[in-house]
């Protein structure tokens, strides 16, 4: 019996542990804004299926779970629970290629205790599920840059890029850089199964009938608003920003993070070209490369083009996993060219990278809130206390802003609340029996109200009309 070795039993338990953490977060956390947005969706609410809050796959997958298992919170976020673990295999996949326990490890590290991408893993959305077919891709993909792999690990490449795609729509950059880089590959190696082109071409077609009129539509409707109009500003600044997760680390440590970043781009270019010059060898480290110029491009092209924003913040999480791989795959080439004692020094390097991002995430590990939502962090328990306030023998109204409204309605519906009437936005200059709103808008209220609980985490109160 070949036995497990070390790197594989450190990763295989700290995976355990953070499926546990995800898990208990999925379980614990209030649902949130664009979680509830989903969850109508899949309730029929026609106009916001036509909608940018429409993932297809997590709409599909929520549906599944809320027919299996109920609407709870636990159950509508367990496609994401599971997507974090197709994630971690494929992250382990990729980086025992490497043949290197200690990069392995801190690989890894690297690769899932990202605090803010973490928080995608937990919640109803399509970002968790796009990283984790993206991951399975690239761990196809890279199986492929040696020109051994058979037409069943191309086929199923593709198979993951579509369902990275389907599961959020700006995960389609990457998918044209796959495709791409897959004809480089076919061409160099001089492979091509007459079968597998005809059913990948007809997955493609499929694929893009369906996406193609949709992001049209979004863009003539106006809903491709989220975005940055710059690429630095957009795409990397607030990347690191939120990966920071409320850290204030100051502009210098997002100077020098940026610097890293584009130093290990031209080192990969670096390397890469010096293994096509020196012996015609696209290496995964070469893939890696290719994937992300073409990533980075795309967005730069269509904003030319067609005048859309550069991806920020959760848009343009897909760029983490590829840059962090090729930071670890750059040092896995170093390594090979270097001599003992330098080799020493890139490893020392790497695990002091993947030492501070432990204690970032450390740090930052909780129970209570997520990033983006951070306002939502009480909704849940609001709700607990609105329903032992009221009386539910007559009609309850509450008026919220437009932020609140979404979990609130989600609440007002999983929990059978048909005392409560349905919770409209914009409604805190109307007369309800109760108000939920931050403490500095109570001023919008007209009438008089006493305060049934205060928030200060978020800053926010439950109000009750007086009588």
């Amino acid at each position: 019996m070949k036995r497990i070795s070390i790197s594989t039993l450190i990763v295989g338990i700290f995976s355990l542990l953070l499926t546990g953490y995800v898990g208990a977060r999925a379980y614990l956390l209030s649902f949130t804004h664009d979680e509830a947005l989903s969850f109508f969706i899949i309730k029929g609410d026609a106009y916001l299926a036509k909608t940018a809050n429409h993932h297809f796959l997590n709409s599909l997958m929520m549906s599944v779970c809320s027919y299996v298992f109920g609407n709870s919170e636990w159950s509508l976020r367990l496609p994401n629970i599971f997507a974090l673990m197709i994630y971690m295999i494929s992250c382990f996949l990729i980086l025992r290629r490497l043949g290197h326990p200690i990069l392995t490890v801190c690989g890894f590290l690297l690769l899932t205790l990202n605090p803010f991408m973490l928080d995608f893993f937990n919640l109803a959305r399509g970002y968790g599920l796009s990283l984790a077919f993206m991951a399975a891709n690239l761990y196809c993909l890279l199986e492929m840059s040696n020109g051994k792999t058979g037409e069943s690990v191309r086929r199923t490449a593709y198979l993951f890029g579509a369902l990275a795609v389907l599961s959020n729509f700006t995960l389609l950059n990457y998918y044209i850089a796959f495709i791409l880089a897959d004809m480089l590959l076919q061409y160099h190696y001089k492979k091509s199964g007459i079968i597998s082109n005809i059913l990948i071409i007809g997955m493609n077609i499929a694929l893009f009938a369906y996406i193609l009129p949709f992001a049209f539509m979004l863009k003539r409707d106006g809903e491709l608003y989220y975005g940055g109009t710059g690429f630095w500003e957009g795409a990397f600044k607030t990347l690191i920003q939120d990966s920071f997760y409320f850290q204030n680390y100051g502009e210098m440590i997002i100077g020098c993070i940026a610097a890293i970043l584009i130093s290990t781009l031209y080192l990969s270019a670096v390397l890469s070209a010096r293994q096509w010059i020196k012996f015609k060898i696209i290496n995964p480290l070469s893939v890696l490369f290719l994937i992300i110029i073409l990533t980075l491009l795309a967005p730069v092209a269509q904003n030319i083009l067609f005048k859309t924003l550069y991806p920020k913040s959760r848009t343009a999480l897909a760029y983490y996993p590829l840059l962090m791989l090729m930071l670890i795959f750059s040092c896995a080439e170093l390594i090979l060219l270097l001599k003992p004692y330098s080799r020493r020094v890139v490893l020392s390097v790497m695990i002091f990278f993947s030492a501070v991002l432990c204690l970032h995430f450390l740090q930052t590990a909780n129970l209570r809130y997520t990033h983006t939502w951070i306002y939502d962090t009480n909704t849940k328990e609001m709700m607990t206390a609105l329903i032992r306030d009221a009386d539910k023998q007559k009609k309850v109204g509450a008026g919220t802003n437009t932020l609140f409204w979404p979990a609130m309605n989600y609440y007002r519906i999983t929990k059978g609340l048909e005392w409560l009437g349905p919770v409209n936005r914009k409604s805190l200059n109307s007369a309800y029996s109760y108000y939920y709103c931050f403490a500095d808008e109570i001023r919008e209220i007209t009438g008089k109200t006493a305060i049934v609980q205060y928030y200060p985490a978020t800053k926010t109160v439950l109000l009750k009309t007086k009588k």
